[in-house]
């Protein structure tokens, strides 16, 4: 597989991981690395948030182990490094064949759909301090992650606000920033409300 991929669709991306699945019998964030290369941030972020809204959060720990991950990743790309580091450990953890179809077959309906609607555009959206500012939230929010697995799935909304700004990143797509920043900020207000009244 060719580094430094571009990827043009949230279809593209999860092909490829099934592809590399396949050949391989496992994926790790290495894996995604090797695949985008220097443009590896957003996927790195999206993919753990695409698990985060899949079945697999109904698994002990995996949201916990989610949250930290992509606590980790985008803490990064807001002090402005160019290359991801991770612990080697974190790096190398594979989930196998089987359990990565399961989630590709899981989120292949909801690609097609959000395809239809996502590509590059309002590129001043997507500059680096965009992209920065996406960091910092998916930073608050993968920090939520572990206490919100004592109830089961409720880790999934988190997940969706991390996979929203990942998508965004990996396409250059301002228009879905801006549509994570909506949702981000109507999370917080329902959970303000929620909690007051």
């Amino acid at each position: 597989m060719a580094r430094n991929e571009d990827f043009q669709s949230l279809m593209e991306l999860l092909d490829t991981i099934e592809e590399r699945a396949r050949g391989d019998g496992e994926v790790s964030l290495d894996t995604i690395q090797d695949m985008a290369g220097e443009n590896a941030f957003g996927p790195v972020i999206l993919v753990p948030g695409l698990l985060a809204v899949s079945p697999l959060t109904g698994i002990p720990t995996i949201p916990s182990i989610i949250g930290l991950l992509v606590a980790l990743i985008s803490i990064q790309l807001v002090v402005g490094r160019r290359k991801l580091w991770l612990p080697r450990r974190m790096s190398g953890a594979a989930l196998n064949r089987s359990r990565v179809e399961k989630a590709i077959s899981f989120l292949r309906p909801i690609a097609r759909w959000v395809d239809k609607g996502v590509g590059p555009r309002l590129s001043f959206a997507t500059e680096e301090w965009a992209v920065r500012g996406a960091a910092l939230i998916c930073f608050l929010v993968a920090i939520t992650m572990p206490p919100l697995e004592i109830v089961p799935f409720l880790a999934t909304t988190a997940g969706l606000v991390i996979s929203l700004f990942g998508l965004a990143i990996t396409l250059r797509d301002g228009v879905l920033m801006i549509f994570g920043l909506i949702v981000f900020f109507g999370l917080i207000g329902g959970g303000v409300y929620f909690w007051l009244f």
